[in-house]
């Protein structure tokens, strides 16, 4: 956003930073109360009437060639966070950042973000963060619990079967083969660590197949002889 008082005033570009647009390299928090600010209230009124309204943070300009920044800061249930330069000499609209102006990819981060911290919802946000939450550490313990029931040794009263035999992909059409391996790569771009575990999972599957089809292969050498 520009937050030059001398430049004419125009309707900004979407601001594709993650702090609403706000230029902290022109304007800063400043470290004086907000009460000896004397332009504060004419900054504020002049942003409430552009529509930037509500819980909103300041930036405080450092010098007197720049202007103030009001931005709405994320609240529940709020899904646009405009942002307004303001002069606080005259309370002219500098320049100004309207989250309808966002690209679409920046909105969707913008609101995936809100959503992560329970945010976007309220309420609702932090208890369906929470039940996700004690869901995916009941699918973890449940998930050792059976690795553990199933051992291919010791496994005693408590077992529960047979381990899935492997070699399950290289019996899969291929169509879902090519399907599986789509999705499971378009996940791991999207989402790094999830996308290195896979792949660490199956080079470490795949060196255990590897060491076992040579064991067996050895075993069998040595009977055979």
């Amino acid at each position: 956003m520009n937050t030059e008082i001398s430049a004419p005033e125009s309707a900004g570009a979407p601001a594709g930073s993650g702090h609403h647009g706000t230029d902290h390299g022109a304007a800063h928090e400043h470290s004086a109360p907000l009460s000896t600010i004397p332009d504060l209230d004419r900054v504020l009124a002049a942003a409430h009437a552009a529509g930037v309204d509500g819980a909103v943070e300041v930036g405080i300009p450092s010098s007197t060639d720049t202007a103030f920044t009001v931005t709405q800061t994320r609240q529940p249930w709020q899904f646009s966070p405009d942002s307004v330069a303001v002069d606080g000499a005259t309370g002219r609209i500098v320049d100004e950042s309207r989250f309808a102006d966002w690209p679409l990819a920046a909105q969707l981060t913008n609101w995936g973000i809100a959503l992560h911290m329970g945010i976007l919802f309220g309420r609702l946000s932090q208890i369906g963060l929470l039940l996700l939450a004690i869901a995916l550490v009941a699918v973890i313990v449940r998930g050792y619990q059976m690795w553990w029931q199933r051992r291919p040794r010791h496994s005693g009263p408590f077992g529960v079967g047979r381990p899935p035999a492997r070699g399950v992909l290289r019996r899969l059409s291929v169509p879902w083969t090519i399907a599986l391996v789509a999705a499971t790569v378009v996940v791991g771009w999207f989402i790094p660590l999830l996308g290195i575990s896979l792949v660490a999972f199956l080079v470490v599957d795949l060196a255990l197949g590897l060491r076992t089809k040579r064991v067996r292969a050895q075993k069998k050498t040595t009977t055979s002889a």
